[in-house]
C-alpha cells in the first residue's frame, strides 16, 4: 500500500514536470526543410588568414604608388618606378614593392591550392598599377593633343 502511494506521486511528478512526455511531437516537415537551408558556409579561418594577407599587401603596394606618384600626376616617374621594381633594382622602394607583391603572390597560390575562394584576387597589384598607369597616360596624352 506505501509503495503504491510513493509510485503514484513520483509518476505524478514526472507527468507535472515535463520529463515523462504524454505525447510525441510531429515535426513539419517545412520547418525541417526551413532549418537545414539556413545553414551559412563558413569560410575556413586559413582562407580568412590568406585573404587578409593579400589585402595587406595589396593596400601597401597601392598606398606606396598613390602618395608617391599618383597624387602629384608624376606618370613618368611612376613608369620608371615600375620599370625598376619589374627588373628587381636593389633600391629600397622596389625591394619593399618586390617582397610586398611576393608575398601577394604566395598567399594567392596557397589559398588557390587550398581551394578558397580567389576569384577577386586574381589580378596581382602590380598588373593593377600598370593598368592604371596606361589608363592615366592615355588620358594625359588625350588633353596635351587637344
Amino acid at each position: 500500500m506505501i509503495l503504491k502511494k510513493y509510485s503514484l506521486y513520483i509518476v505524478t511528478l514526472l507527468v507535472f514536470s515535463g520529463c515523462f512526455p504524454l505525447t510525441e511531437k510531429i515535426i513539419d516537415k517545412k520547418q525541417l526543410k526551413i532549418h537545414t537551408a539556413k545553414k551559412i558556409e563558413k569560410k575556413p579561418n586559413y582562407c580568412i588568414e590568406y585573404e587578409k594577407n593579400m589585402k595587406y599587401s595589396s593596400s601597401y603596394i597601392f598606398k606606396e604608388f598613390k602618395e608617391g606618384y599618383f597624387n602629384s600626376n608624376d606618370f613618368t616617374g611612376a613608369k620608371a618606378q615600375l620599370f625598376l621594381i619589374k627588373n628587381k633594382s636593389e633600391s629600397i622602394f622596389a625591394q619593399n614593392i618586390n617582397s610586398a607583391e611576393q608575398f601577394y603572390q604566395s598567399n594567392y597560390k596557397v589559398a588557390k591550392k587550398k581551394k578558397c575562394n580567389v576569384e577577386k584576387y586574381r589580378i596581382f597589384p602590380l598588373k593593377q598599377i600598370e593598368t592604371q598607369i596606361e589608363k592615366m597616360d592615355k588620358s594625359s596624352v588625350k588633353t596635351t593633343l587637344q
